[in-house]
């Protein structure tokens, strides 16, 4: 990225005042300044809910920063010479101007991945497939860096990005070249007026300003995204993937028959034994089929899309192997935060299990999880906001319940 202030400016409808520099690199952090001052930073402050980096402009002045995009009036010690800055009326809205305005310079693949749960994995997977494979790629959305601060400070062909549904729902010209829908199931309602409906609209957004020459990848085991599918006009390849029932597409799919799948795109397919995998469960059964699909849409070798999968690690809190101690294993699972991802974590526990839960309840329907709580847990451990809920669903379950 290359600009000058006065150039940023007018590209974000703001003003600008001082040393009319030349940036070429931003940051966003002030505890982590990563570029070299040498390569001309532009630090951004933005104000959040617990914090405004607004106050450590001056800080940011003494480690060499000459550039500011800032919301508001900047201390006298940066009205000085060889300091300039850009004020705006959203720091966030600018830069992600700024990154519009600069990608619009260059032509990058864009592969979004949402869902209620497995969107993590899938996305690194994706991102570990095409990385191995050589790509230009880069990580973003909910993982990584932000979508905007890639493309304001990079030059990729490609960009992984995990999308929420807060993410999608101010998404109006963006388009997923390559759209990944895992699943729907009940989230974040509490957000959505306590209405299903409206947090699937949101995540159906994945595939807003689609066109033939794009992908849409989706289960078809998904009750509610089936319901979906009628009402849109859906122009783009559609490569749907199952476990429950064969599914055909004339652009490709992907089916999981006695642990192996078979994904194919147009002529290039790969097949995959899962039990090879370190990733295990259904779950993640769907999650390496998605991005299966994904890499072949985007032209990756089959032969490094199998490798990658079966050498792809368990993400961070997600059913991560902790360790073993005293002839118990120890399993990190606390992304699982609704019902839909805890019932694939339990359906994949294959020993006696103590299962710590707890959290705020976000009005969960604990039903579901009835069936394997009676098979495979032993102890409840409650330790959280809503406990009372837990121990009331549970009582008669599970033979033993502990509230922490």
């Amino acid at each position: 990225m290359k600009y000058r202030l006065s150039d940023i400016a007018r590209i974000c409808g703001g003003s600008f005042a001082g040393s009319d520099s030349t940036v070429e690199t931003v940051a966003t952090d002030s505890r982590s300044l990563t570029c070299e001052l040498g390569a001309a930073p532009l630090f951004v402050a933005m104000r959040g809910a617990n914090h405004d980096s607004h106050d450590f402009l001056v800080q940011m002045r003494v480690r060499g920063v000459r550039a500011f995009l800032v919301e508001r009036d900047v201390p006298a010690a940066l009205c000085t010479e060889g300091c300039g800055y850009v004020r705006v009326g959203n720091s966030l809205a600018a830069l992600q101007t700024l990154a519009a305005h600069w990608r619009s310079q260059f032509r990058g693949t864009v592969v979004g991945i949402t869902g209620s749960n497995g969107k993590t994995t899938t996305t690194s997977l994706v991102y570990k497939i095409l990385r191995d494979a050589g790509y230009n790629a880069a990580l973003g959305g909910n993982i990584g860096e932000s979508f905007a601060y890639s493309v304001a400070t990079g030059r990729y062909d490609w960009y992984v990005l995990e999308l929420s549904s807060f993410q999608l729902d101010g998404m109006y010209r963006f388009r997923a070249d390559i759209a990944i829908l895992t699943n729907i199931t009940p989230d974040h309602l509490d957000r959505y007026g306590h209405c299903f409906q409206n947090y699937v609209d949101a995540k159906m957004r994945i595939v807003r300003n689609q066109h033939s020459r794009c992908a849409f990848i989706y289960s078809a085991d998904d009750p509610v995204i089936a319901a979906e599918l009628p009402k849109y006009d859906l122009r783009m390849r559609e490569l749907p993937f199952a476990a429950k029932q064969a599914v055909a597409s004339g652009a490709g799919d992907a089916f999981l028959c006695d642990g192996r799948f078979t994904a194919a795109v147009g002529c290039a397919s790969v097949e995959v034994d899962t039990a090879k995998m370190r990733i295990g469960g259904l779950h993640n059964a769907y999650n390496a089929m998605a991005a299966a699909l994904a890499a072949l849409a985007a032209g990756g070798p089959p032969v490094q899309v199998r490798k990658s999968l079966y050498a792809f690690a368990p993400v961070e809190h997600r059913l991560e192997p902790v360790g073993e101690y005293g002839g118990v294993e120890w399993i990190n699972d606390s992304k699982a935060t609704n019902v839909d991802s805890v019932w694939y974590a339990l359906e994949s526990m294959k020993r006696p299990l103590v299962w710590i839960a707890g959290g705020t309840d976000k009005g969960n329907d604990y039903g579901p999880l009835k069936e394997f709580a009676r098979e495979k847990v032993h102890t409840l451990v409650c330790m959280g906001f809503d406990n009372e809920k837990l121990l009331g669903e549970f009582t008669g379950v599970v033979p033993r319940i502990v509230s922490a």
